[in-house]
C-alpha cells in the first residue's frame, strides 16, 4: 500500500512551529526498470532501487507531493549507496540539481540535505541518473525553510477547467490535479479551451502552465488573437504533472488566452499563473527597428527596420482593444493617428523574425 506520512516538527528558529513532509520512495511512480526493493535499514522496510544508467532508457521515481506555501524547502534525502553516487533532483520539470552521496555501505542509510524550490499546491518531484547508476531511495522530507515572498506582480492560479471550453475538448477527473480535474482531449483547430484575465499593466508576463502528457506534445499560447508562443511538452506519464513557462505580452485590461495545438494533439492543462517581467515599449533591438517617430506624434509615427520585413502591424488601446491593423510587407510604413484619440496606445509589430511590442503616444 503506499503511504505519506506527515509528521510536525518544531524548528529551533524564530519561525516557531513548521510542517514538515515525510515521503516513502516507495510511493512514488516508477519507470523503466525501477524497482522496489526490501531494506531492513530502511522506514517501512523498503526502497526503490535501480535508479539510473548508462542511457536514457534507465529507471527513475517521480513523486507527487502538496505542499501549502510557496517557497524554498529543505530536502532531507534517506538513500543507500556502498559507492559515491549521483541522483537528479528535478521539481516539477525544471533544471535538475545534481547530488553527490555515499553512505558507505549498501545496507547503510544515510541523509543528504538539499534545497528546493516548489509552488504552492501539487509538485511532481524527478529523481534520476542518464548518464551512470545512481544510489537507492528511502524515503525524504520536506520542511519550509524560506516562505515566497507576495507577488504583487503574479496572478492566478487559473483552473483551466474554468475557461471556455470547446468540444470534443472535455473536462476530466485528475488525481494528481489541483482541485482534481484538467483539461483533456485537446488538439488540431477544434479542441481547446479559453480563459479571459484581467490585466492592469501592460507588458511581457511569465506564463507557468501546470500539465501532464506522456509523450512530446507541444502547446501554443495565443493572447488576443494576435501574438502565439509555442513550447514543448513531456511530463514522462500521464499521471505527472510537470511546469511549462512561456513569454507572452499582453496589455491592460482583458486578454483572452487560448491554449491550443493546431495540427496535432496537446497535452492536459490542469492550471496556469501569471507573472509580470517587464513593461512594454523598450525592446526594440530584438527587431532591429531603427526608428519609430516622431512619438509622441499628432498625426503620422514612421517605423522603420534594419533588414525585417514588417508583414503585420495591430495597434491597440490601453484597454486592450484593436483600433488599427496594416500590412506593409516592407521595411519601412507609417501608421496613421489622425484619427485617433489623445492617449497611449500599444502597437504589435510582426516580421519574420519575429514580435515585438512598441508604445505609441497620441498627443
Amino acid at each position: 500500500m503506499k503511504k505519506i506520512t506527515i509528521v510536525f516538527t518544531m524548528l529551533a528558529t524564530c519561525f516557531g512551529y513548521s510542517q514538515t513532509l515525510t515521503v516513502e520512495a516507495e510511493s512514488g511512480k516508477l519507470y523503466k526498470g525501477a524497482v522496489f526493493q526490501d531494506c531492513s535499514a530502511c522506514s517501512d522496510l523498503k526502497q526503490v532501487g535501480d535508479l539510473g544508467g548508462p542511457s536514457l532508457e534507465t529507471g527513475y521515481l517521480v513523486s507527487t507531493v502538496s505542499v501549502p506555501k510557496a517557497g524554498t524547502y529543505k530536502m532531507n534525502l534517506s538513500f543507500s549507496s556502498g559507492e559515491t553516487r549521483s541522483i537528479f533532483i528535478s521539481t516539477n520539470g525544471f533544471t535538475p540539481i545534481e547530488v553527490s552521496v555515499n553512505s558507505g555501505d549498501w545496507g547503510v542509510v544515510g541523509t543528504k540535505e538539499v534545497d528546493l524550490k516548489l509552488f504552492e499546491g501539487t509538485n511532481s518531484i524527478k529523481f534520476y541518473n542518464h548518464t551512470n547508476f545512481g544510489p537507492n531511495i528511502d524515503k525524504f522530507t520536506l520542511t519550509l525553510f524560506q516562505e515566497s515572498s507576495t507577488c504583487e506582480s503574479c496572478f492566478g492560479p487559473f483552473e483551466a477547467e474554468s475557461g471556455v471550453i470547446f468540444a470534443p475538448a472535455t473536462i476530466q477527473d485528475c488525481e494528481t490535479c489541483s482541485g482534481g480535474k484538467q483539461v483533456g482531449d485537446m488538439g488540431y483547430s477544434d479542441r481547446y479551451f479559453t480563459q479571459d484575465v484581467l490585466i492592469t499593466t501592460p507588458g511581457t508576463y511569465r506564463v507557468y502552465i501546470s500539465y501532464s502528457s506522456g509523450s512530446d506534445r507541444s502547446i501554443s499560447l495565443t493572447a488576443n488573437e494576435t501574438t502565439t508562443v509555442s513550447g514543448m511538452c513531456n511530463s514522462v506519464d500521464w499521471g505527472v504533472v510537470f511546469v511549462k513557462t512561456l513569454d507572452i505580452d499582453l496589455l491592460a485590461g482583458n486578454n483572452t488566452l487560448k491554449f491550443h495545438t493546431p495540427g496535432d494533439w496537446s497535452p492536459n492543462i490542469d492550471k496556469f499563473r501569471l507573472e509580470f517581467l517587464s513593461g512594454l515599449g523598450l525592446k526594440n533591438n530584438a527587431l532591429n527597428l531603427r526608428s519609430v517617430y516622431p512619438n509622441p506624434t499628432k498625426g503620422i509615427w514612421n517605423v522603420k527596420t534594419q533588414n525585417a520585413t514588417i508583414s503585420l502591424i495591430a495597434v491597440f488601446d490601453v484597454l486592450g482593444k484593436k483600433v488599427m491593423t496594416l500590412q506593409p510587407n516592407s521595411y519601412e510604413t507609417f501608421i496613421d493617428a489622425s484619427n485617433l484619440q489623445k492617449g497611449i496606445y500599444i502597437a504589435k509589430i510582426t516580421t519574420e523574425i519575429g514580435i515585438e511590442s512598441i508604445k505609441l503616444i497620441k498627443e
